[in-house]
C-alpha cells in the first residue's frame, strides 16, 4: 500500500466487509455513510469521531501551533456536518525518544486553545515516547452529542442534484505548507503575502457556515473536505452515493496565495488537505452559492451529480475521467523538506 490515508477500496474491502454489526445502540459506523460513529443513548446520539494528526520534529522545534490546530479544527468540521455538538475531546500522542517536555507542553497547549474555541474540553492527554520515529503522532478523538429526534438527512447528493462549494480549495494544507516552509518562502514572496497565509486558519472553521446552512434550511446534504483534498472528497461523495458528477474545475473556490504556494512546492492543490471546504447538494445551487456569498463566504456551483458512474473533470474545453485520487501523501522538494499532504 501507499504512503499516507488507505484508499476507500481497500478500506472496503479489508476492513468494513470484516466487521460484523452486533450492537443495535450503534446506528452508525465510520466510513459507510459517515465519518462519526453514531450510537443512540435514549433520547440521545452520541457520536465519536477519531483521526490522526502529524506533527513533525520541524513544527515542534518552531512551535508554529497553526499547523497542529488546523488539522484539528479540520477534524471539528466532520462532527458539525452531522449536526453534533462536540462536548469532549480527548488525545493519544506519540512523541520520539528525543523529543522533550517542552514539545509535549506546546502540543497540549495547542489542544487547548483549541478547545477553548470550540467551547469543548480537552477531558484527557496520555502520551509515550518511541524509540523510533521523528515528530509527533496525535490520535484525537472527539465526542458529540444531539438529540435523537434531530434526524441526521441522507446521503443527499442525487443525480441531478448540483454540488455548490463553500470555502477555498487547499486552505488547511497551504497553513501548513507555510508553517513548514516559511524560511523558504520567504526568499520568493513578500511579507505581506506570507502574513495573508498566516491569516487563513481561522477560514478553516466552518462552524458558522455550518450552523447558517442548517438555519436557513439550505441545501440537501452537506460533506467536508478534510484531508481528502477536494479531488477526494468528490471521490468518496460519489462512492457513497453510488453515481457520478461532472465538475467544472475552473469554477472551484481557490485563492492566488494557495495557488502560488502549491507552484512552489510542485503539489496539486486539488489533492492538498482541504480543511475550510464544504460540498453542498441542492437542487437550486445558485441560491445557495448567492446566500453564502451574501455573508462573504466564498461559493461557487462547480457542477452536478450524474445518473452514471462517470467521475467528469472539465477544464474549459477539455474534459478529462478522474482517477482514484492518493491524496495524503508524504513529499520531500529539493531542499530536504518533508510534509504530509
Amino acid at each position: 500500500m501507499q504512503a499516507g490515508k488507505i484508499k476507500e477500496t481497500v478500506k472496503s474491502r479489508s476492513v468494513l466487509k470484516r466487521i460484523q454489526k452486533r450492537r443495535t445502540e450503534v446506528i452508525k459506523g465510520a466510513g459507510r455513510d459517515s465519518r462519526n460513529v453514531q450510537m443512540v443513548f435514549g433520547d440521545s446520539l452520541v457520536s465519536v469521531l477519531s483521526d490522526t494528526v502529524f506533527v513533525p520534529e520541524k513544527i515542534l522545534e518552531t512551535e508554529r501551533g497553526s499547523y497542529v490546530q488546523v488539522q484539528a479544527a479540520s477534524l471539528f468540521n466532520a462532527v458539525y456536518s452531522e449536526g453534533f455538538a462536540p462536548s469532549a475531546m480527548t488525545a493519544v500522542m506519540i512523541l520520539s525518544g528525543e523529543a522533550k517536555e517542552a514539545s509535549l507542553r506546546f502540543l497540549v497547549d495547542c489542544l487547548e486553545e483549541l478547545a477553548g474555541r470550540e467551547q469543548t474540553e480537552l477531558a484527557d492527554v496520555s502520551a509515550e515516547c518511541s524509540p523510533e520515529g521523528q515528530g509527533a503522532w496525535i490520535s484525537l478523538t472527539i465526542f458529540g452529542e444531539k438529540k435523537a429526534s434531530e434526524e441526521s438527512k441522507g446521503m443527499g447528493f442525487l443525480p441531478g442534484r448540483e454540488i455548490v462549494m463553500a470555502g477555498t480549495a487547499a486552505l488547511e494544507g497551504a497553513v501548513m505548507l507555510e508553517n513548514l516552509g516559511r524560511e523558504e518562502l520567504s526568499e520568493r514572496f513578500s511579507g505581506r503575502f506570507l502574513e495573508t497565509v498566516q491569516e487563513y486558519p481561522d477560514r478553516v472553521r466552518m462552524r458558522d457556515t455550518l450552523e447558517f446552512l442548517k438555519q436557513e434550511g439550505l441545501g440537501d446534504a452537506v460533506y467536508c473536505a478534510g484531508r481528502s483534498g477536494v479531488f477526494g472528497a468528490l471521490w468518496e461523495i460519489a462512492g457513497k452515493a453510488k453515481s457520478g458528477f461532472a465538475v467544472e474545475l475552473s469554477e472551484i473556490p481557490i485563492t492566488q496565495e494557495t495557488v502560488e504556494i502549491c507552484e512552489f512546492f510542485d503539489v496539486n492543490p486539488y489533492l492538498l488537505r482541504s480543511g475550510g471546504a464544504l460540498f453542498i447538494a441542492a437542487e437550486h445551487g445558485r441560491i445557495v452559492a448567492d446566500k453564502l456569498r451574501e455573508r462573504q463566504i466564498p461559493a461557487a456551483v462547480i457542477g452536478s451529480m450524474e445518473e452514471n458512474a462517470d467521475k467528469l473533470v472539465f477544464n474549459g474545453g477539455e474534459r478529462r475521467y478522474l482517477d482514484m485520487p492518493c491524496a495524503v501523501k508524504i513529499g520531500r522538494n529539493m531542499d530536504g523538506l518533508e510534509w504530509i499532504y
